[in-house]
């Protein structure tokens, strides 16, 4: 293919591509490669059991946690199956807060109550080590349609294949860099009552859920360039046709969104054991339960409804090409 009829900057997307080291044949691409993993973990916990008077007994635990994930390529968010780098992301779990209280007074011998409440706060943050897998970096100049959905200058998703028992490498992130915290906040409240036969216990279960995350879509731009006789512009191999510009579909987010989802979970039961005789017992009780539908504080989640399609109303996605004809037919 002459050099003068290259796309802007395939050239140097072809030029990340790392020589081959293993030997010819096999359905691979003539690289391997065994990288290691680093992950340092820490963790603390204090707890504290207090007796406070015969009545009351007191229970508080803490627990701090962070831990650092250094992976190399190859990952879930990191879809390179070749090495730029020694590491190509780092994934930040923390640092997490868990803190439980529960308290138990006794009423009488016969009437116990126990309250529980238990928080957790956390985060997690996905991002590349350095700046090896930036365009910038490797010198490709792919245009995007959405240049500044791109935040962290990503290598876009390249994709290759359309050739039997043959398999390509690919390369991007997926919405890098990925940040998210979350919360838990639970309530807990059980009364027990043992009344002649009866031991009666009632109570109710309340948790509130929190989740602020960027989304995972593909921002830096996913683009197939798989060898497609249904394309009228194919070379017969992907490669060549990366060196070209010709793709065969094109995909990019305008926009990395972040959600917000919240949901709450209430629950409140009552039972009772009854010792009929001493070798016969019956349980019995009710128990409600409400999950409520995980909903967005941002009103960006998009779901279909069939009840609310109109037809007529809907959004033309082609336009008729007319080739030789003054009008279509």
């Amino acid at each position: 293919i002459p050099s003068g009829r290259f796309a802007r900057g395939m050239q140097a997307l072809m030029g990340t591509f790392p020589q081959p080291n293993a030997p010819e044949g096999g359905a691979l691409y003539n690289y391997t490669s065994q990288l290691p993993r680093d992950i340092p973990r820490r963790e603390d916990i204090v707890r504290i059991d207090w007796q406070a008077g015969k009545a009351n007994r007191v229970s508080a635990r803490y627990i701090h946690n962070k831990d650092e994930d250094v992976q190399p390529p190859g990952t879930t968010t990191a879809a390179f199956n070749f090495p730029l780098a020694a590491s190509s992301i780092v994934r930040k779990n923390g640092p997490g807060d868990v803190f439980s209280l529960t308290v138990t007074h006794s009423f009488s011998p016969t009437l116990v109550n126990k309250f529980s409440y238990a928080r957790s706060r956390g985060a997690v943050t996905i991002s590349v080590v350095d700046d090896k897998f930036t365009r910038a970096a490797n010198n490709i100049t792919t245009p995007l349609l959405f240049p500044d959905a791109n935040n962290g200058g990503a290598i876009p998703n390249f994709n290759y294949g359309g050739v039997t028992n043959q398999t390509f490498p690919t390369t991007g992130f997926n919405g890098s860099p990925f940040t998210q915290t979350f919360s838990l906040d639970n309530f807990i409240d059980n009364l027990t009552k043992v009344w002649n036969k009866h031991t009666v216990k009632t109570g109710f279960y309340w948790q509130r859920s929190h989740n602020k995350r960027t989304s995972f879509g593909p921002i830096q731009a996913n683009i197939n360039f798989a060898n497609d006789s249904n394309n009228p512009l194919n070379t017969g191999h992907p490669f060549a046709n990366a060196l070209l510009g010709v793709y065969s579909s094109y995909e990019q987010a305008s926009v990395q969104l972040t959600n917000d989802f919240v949901y709450n979970n209430v629950e409140g039961y009552i039972q009772d054991t009854w010792k009929v005789t001493p070798r016969l017992s019956l349980d019995y009780g009710l128990r409600l339960s409400y999950y409520q539908p995980l909903y967005d504080l941002e009103r960006q989640l998009g779901l279909f409804d069939p009840a609310l399609y109109d037809r007529s109303k809907a959004v033309r996605i082609y336009a008729p090409v007319c080739v030789g004809a003054p009008t279509c037919a």
